[in-house]
């Protein structure tokens, strides 16, 4: 994320589903060294390309397709080792978590 220039970038996702959850996204005052981004979810679903499918790789997935259910995912970005065995809290970049 630091090599894209999004080292201070905040995610926010899924909100497009729900104009409560927009407005609440929108609604989110800055913060020195946070800059929020409200993105739709297509932009990371996308990755890797299977046509007529989505790639949902997180805990929202559930929220959305069984319980349909507003959600609000919010990220820094996601790693190569994102829910795989390489996934470990040494591999986490804590520097850029949010506090």
């Amino acid at each position: 994320m630091r090599d894209a220039g999004l080292a201070n970038a905040i995610f926010l996702l899924g909100a497009e589903a729900s104009p409560g959850l927009v407005r609440l996204a929108r609604g989110i005052l800055p913060e020195p060294g946070v800059d929020p981004l409200l993105l739709g979810l297509p932009l990371i679903e996308a990755y890797p390309f299977f046509p007529g499918r989505r790639f949902a790789q997180s805990d929202y997935h559930g929220l959305r397709e069984q319980g349909r259910r507003p959600f609000l995912f919010i990220t820094a970005g996601r790693a190569a080792t994102y829910h795989t065995a390489e996934d470990t809290p040494d591999t986490l970049d804590y520097e850029n978590s949010p506090a």
